[in-house]
C-alpha cells in the first residue's frame, strides 16, 4: 500500500514543478516568434509553413502541460478528500 503522505508530497512536488512550465507555455503559445516583414519569396513561404508547425506544437505542448497539472491537482484533491 502506498503511503498517502508520501504520495501527497510527490504530487505537490509535481504540481510545483509543472505550474511555472504551464505559465511559460501560455506565454509562448500566445506570442510565438514572428517573421521579419522584409522576407519575400521562398524564405517567406518557408517561414509561413514552419510558423504553422510551431504554433501547432506550442498549442499541443501547452495542452499537455495543462492536462498534467490538472490531473495532478485532481489527484491531490482526491487525497485531501
Amino acid at each position: 500500500m502506498t503511503d498517502p503522505t508520501a504520495l501527497t508530497a510527490t504530487l505537490e512536488q509535481r504540481a510545483a514543478f509543472l505550474a511555472p512550465i504551464s505559465a511559460r507555455m501560455h506565454v509562448a503559445a500566445a506570442h510565438p516568434p514572428l517573421a521579419p516583414t522584409d522576407w519575400k519569396g521562398p524564405a517567406s513561404e518557408a517561414y509561413t509553413t514552419l510558423e504553422a508547425r510551431v504554433r501547432s506544437r506550442l498549442a499541443a505542448a501547452e495542452h499537455a502541460v495543462d492536462e498534467a497539472l490538472r490531473g495532478t491537482r485532481a489527484a491531490l484533491g482526491e487525497l485531501d478528500g
